[in-house]
């Protein structure tokens, strides 16, 4: 009984236990939850801090400065761009370089990459830090070489200034001679030149002619020349309708013509100068100022900075001579330096060109009275030459008329201070089949002496425009007429049985002038040789001055 009235106990210290430890398996992750987030916040906040370190250092490892430049010991009064990635070491872009006068030849690669100084060849360096300057030492071969222009200064070309106007030339000549069997002197003749023009703004006509009177009292006139031309400064062009000479060089042969030509004309600028002239060159340790005589007179003046330097367009005369270079420092102490030179007008300046172009009918028996222009026989040429180098200028020349072809190359080089030669070489092809022609010459000048030798050559069947017209001519032409115009027959041109230009040319020539007397004296020798067998040789010589009245020319010929 006792037992059955007991009433049941029920224990929960199973399920207590379990509570219990849940609980403090929450809390336990709650509290590792909690510092795995404060570490995770550490190590972001540290990486942050690593990185942004990195970045500080890396910003400061190449340096920005700006520095005071010194080259070869001198103050450039300069402050330029130099990058330093470790404080010793420097470097520049290349256009900071090339600022500061130096040629980096192939040394800089890309413009957007700094070139360190140390791996530049000729080149040492002193940096500074303190004072934020530095100090180069640099050798001539990599500083750039400074251009001086002589000629900057002179005058310039004038206004071309144009109207509308006219002008007569004259010139009277007469004739008297004494007979041996009559007393006194007789009257010969007279003659009067004249050269009419009239000029506008849209060009010139002229008009030349020549009136004679003789001694029966008989009177012709005879026409020289008229064209209309037209000039345009600002090209260097000249235009030309009428009558005209043909261009060419000392191996060509020009013929006069009527009809059009076109050609460049220098003559239209008073200020420029065609031929190189002379250049001197030097380096100078400090700024200086540089003297420079020609032929013992004084022509350019000048201050230079330090470095390599160069004076170009020089003015000298034509022919040798030698150009002496006076550096001075600003102490006064002075460095001469002479350097001998050849200008020659036979040479043009590098990239300029010169050339004649031109068509029509040939003329035959100008200045006579059996003028005439035929009209069955056209002719075109054209000439041109372009100045390459200092030294050199390149030549070429074309012509052709019915059942004619020639054309021909050619060069003019200065050789050193010497001289000028000149080399050609032209071919041509026609009726009576193709040849080639030679030339070769040469020009020195020492001192007041000029000599000038050239010898011309043809092989085969050479032929060019002015044989062709020689023919025309000899066939015969009318005359007493103020203009003529004739067709000629076939046979008249054909070079079978007219004359061909000479087998050969050869000359020397020499002048000078005298240093006790205000003339000069000359001499020439010429060897012909023609294509028909004969042969001439020529020697003259002659004396020239000025006169207070007039001017007067003695020759004598052998």
């Amino acid at each position: 009984m006792g037992g059955a009235s007991q009433r049941p106990q029920i224990r929960c210290e199973g399920i207590g236990l379990d509570l219990g430890s849940r609980q403090r398996w929450h809390d336990q992750r709650r509290s590792a939850g909690r510092r795995r987030a404060v570490n995770a916040a550490c190590f972001l906040t540290l990486s942050m801090l690593a990185t942004l370190i990195q970045s500080n250092q890396a910003a400061g490892a190449v340096q920005q400065l700006q520095l005071a430049v010194f080259i070869n010991g001198t103050d450039t009064n300069q402050i330029a761009a130099f990058v330093s990635p470790d404080g010793v070491h420097l470097g520049a872009a290349p256009d900071e370089l090339r600022a500061l006068g130096l040629d980096l030849g192939k040394q800089a690669r890309s413009v957007a990459v700094p070139v360190m100084l140390d791996t530049m060849r000729g080149l040492g360096y002193r940096y500074e830090v303190r004072e934020q300057r530095v100090f180069l030492t640099i050798n001539d071969g990599l500083r750039g070489t400074k251009s001086y222009d002589a000629a900057q200064g002179r005058d310039a070309a004038p206004n071309v200034r144009t109207g509308v106007g006219g002008v007569l030339n004259y010139n009277l000549f007469a004739v008297s001679r004494q007979q041996p069997d009559a007393g006194g002197f007789t009257f010969s003749g007279a003659s009067t030149t004249l050269d009419a023009r009239v000029f506008s703004p849209v060009g010139t006509l002229g008009q030349s002619a020549i009136l004679r009177l003789a001694d029966n009292g008989l009177t012709d006139a005879l026409r020289l020349d008229t064209a209309y031309t037209y000039s345009d400064p600002a090209t260097l062009m000249t235009y030309q309708a009428g009558d005209a000479i043909s261009g060419g060089f000392a191996w060509t042969r020009p013929i006069r013509i009527g009809g059009l030509q076109a050609r460049r004309n220098f003559g239209l600028r008073t200020d420029l100068i065609t031929q190189p002239l002379a250049s001197v060159s030097g380096s100078a340790a400090v700024p200086s100022t540089v003297d420079v005589y020609v032929n013992d007179l004084k022509t350019y003046s000048h201050a230079v900075d330090s470095g390599p330097f160069q004076i170009t367009d020089i003015p000298v005369t034509t022919g040798g001579g030698q150009a002496i270079v006076v550096l001075r420092d600003a102490a006064g102490r002075e460095t001469r330096t002479s350097v001998p030179f050849y200008a020659s007008p036979s040479l043009l300046r590098p990239g300029l060109s010169d050339f004649s172009l031109e068509a029509g009918l040939p003329r035959l028996g100008y200045a006579t009275t059996s003028d005439v222009y035929v009209a069955n026989q056209p002719v075109v040429s054209a000439s041109l030459r372009r100045g390459i180098y200092d030294w050199l200028t390149l030549e070429s020349h074309a012509e052709a008329s019915k059942g004619l072809l020639n054309g021909g190359l050619g060069m003019v080089m200065r050789t050193g201070a010497l001289g000028v030669a000149s080399f050609a070489l032209a071919g041509s092809h026609g009726g009576a089949g193709s040849g080639l022609q030679s030339y070769a010459s040469y020009e020195i000048r020492v001192g007041t002496l000029s000599v000038n030798a050239s010898t011309q050559m043809t092989f085969g069947s050479y032929d060019d425009l002015a044989a062709a017209c020689d023919r025309l001519q000899d066939n015969g032409t009318p005359g007493h007429a103020f203009f003529n115009l004739l067709a000629f027959g076939p046979r008249a041109a054909d070079p079978r049985f007219r004359s061909m230009p000479p087998r050969m040319v050869n000359s020397i020539s020499a002048g000078t002038p005298l240093s006790f007397d205000s003339g000069s004296i000359s001499a020439s020798y010429i060897d012909l040789a023609q294509a028909s067998g004969e042969r001439s040789r020529i020697l003259t010589a002659s004396y020239s001055r000025t006169l207070p009245f007039g001017y007067l020319n003695a020759t004598a010929f052998a």
